[in-house]
């Protein structure tokens, strides 16, 4: 991994664009903020979208300045993030927010990064800060808050993949008081489930690792044929673990495709609670998103799940720490 300077220069860039005045957003004071960064920094101008989303006049939604450059593999690129977000966090703290965008971007030219879309973000009034994934590596990324969050509210209108990856707030930060949440979207068939899972799963493992977070959202699956919990325990890397409920299920899962127990790795697992499959480990960058969405999905099927709208995430599931979760690209929730 190679950072530019080194993280004591992210950290001091960090501090520089978190105390920067851009003039309410207008040309002259960005202007003056990416001369004051120098080469690198890049603003983002108000188009016709962004335009709905602006209300005082700012001509500009946010100045962007690359820290960091890594390999261009999965695991080289999450450890640079981590690297730089370590030392972010010992500076300014825990990130009242955190998450992937998924495959959905809030301006900014719509540019995600091939290695995930996660991101810390220090929310602040007027403006926030936000490390998070580019494509050569972690960038800094400096925006006002209020038009973000409008887009992002505006999102939960249920329309099919209007929003993705997930979002986890902390609840008991004061950072976070007003922030206002959109609801999520339900897929109404299993080919639409099917591709929300792909692009929920394909680089989990990668910006969980990232951001240094444990995930665990859980799917019951109930009907006919029987009673199914299935875990994704992510953060380091992802295991997919099948657990045998309260009625026995009368489902083949070698025939649908699941691994032994014996695969697995070493998460523990309830001891009364038989495993029926797990996937073993699965590092950043090893994900087959559209295997495991079809492995989830014939699962669901062959238990005698008729849609997607009758699942939901077990108890705890949407608890990270500190952090509540809101797992949009998964389109479920607890109940």
């Amino acid at each position: 991994m190679e950072l530019v300077g080194d993280v004591a220069a992210a950290v001091e860039l960090a501090r520089s664009l978190r105390a920067a005045d851009t003039g309410g957003w207008r040309a002259s004071g960005v202007r003056q903020v990416l001369d004051q960064l120098g080469a690198g920094a890049r603003a983002h101008p108000v188009g016709e979208f962004e335009r709905r989303f602006v209300h005082a006049g700012e001509e500009f939604v946010g100045i962007t300045v690359p820290v960091a450059t890594a390999e261009p593999t999965h695991a080289a690129q999450a450890a640079c993030f981590r690297q730089v977000a370590e030392a972010l966090t010992e500076e300014f703290g825990a990130a009242p927010i955190l998450g992937s965008y998924g495959g959905v971007s809030p301006f900014y030219g719509g540019q995600l990064s091939p290695w995930g879309s996660h991101f810390l973000r220090w929310r602040g009034r007027p403006n926030s800060l936000e490390l998070r994934a580019g494509a050569a590596g972690p960038e800094l990324l400096l925006h006002p808050t209020e038009p973000v969050e409008d887009w992002f509210w505006r999102q939960g209108q249920g329309v099919e993949f209007e929003l993705a990856g997930f979002f986890a707030f902390a609840q008991r930060d004061r950072a976070n008081e007003g922030l206002g949440l959109p609801g999520g979207w339900r897929a109404g068939d299993w080919d639409t489930f099917h591709r929300a899972l792909r692009g929920f799963l394909a680089a989990l493992p990668t910006e969980t690792a990232a951001l240094g977070v444990a995930l665990s959202p859980g799917i019951y699956l109930s009907g006919a044929n029987g009673a199914v919990m299935v875990d994704l325990e992510v953060g380091d890397d992802l295991e997919i673990i099948a657990y045998a409920l309260d009625k026995p299920a009368t489902v083949d899962f070698a025939g649908l495709g699941w691994p032994p127990p014996s695969a697995g790795g070493d998460r523990p697992t309830p001891a009364s609670l038989p495993v029926v499959g797990r996937t073993g480990g699965i590092a950043p960058g090893e994900v087959d998103a559209a295997g495991l969405a079809s492995l989830l999905v014939d699962t669901a099927r062959a238990i005698g799940v008729a849609a997607p709208d009758q699942l939901c995430l077990r108890d705890w599931s949407q608890r990270a720490g500190d952090y509540r979760v809101n797992f949009y690209g998964l389109t479920l929730s607890e109940r």
